[in-house]
């Protein structure tokens, strides 16, 4: 998918599982109402394995690298971080 199918190594299985829990348990908890903050160091490390994945750019937006990794991953996948009232 987009634009072809990418066969990545076993590495990579348990990272991209990870991406897919932590971002789609945001969709949940916003739409729950509720804030979701993962830890840093999760976050971190999820950008600095994933950097080079071809979704990131292609599919979603490009992975940038700040002081926020969290913020980073939201920004790369089109989620805006929930605030509560």
């Amino acid at each position: 998918r987009r634009p072809e199918t990418t066969i990545a190594p076993p590495a990579d299985f348990a990272p991209r599982a990870a991406i897919e829990r932590l971002l789609h348990g945001h969709d949940v908890a916003a739409g729950l109402g509720v804030p979701y903050e993962p830890p840093d160091g999760l976050c971190a490390r999820l950008r600095d394995h994933t950097h080079r994945w071809p979704m990131w750019g292609s599919g979603f937006g490009a992975l940038t690298r700040t002081g926020d990794p969290w913020q980073d991953l939201l920004d790369a996948s089109g989620r805006q971080r929930f605030s509560a009232y």
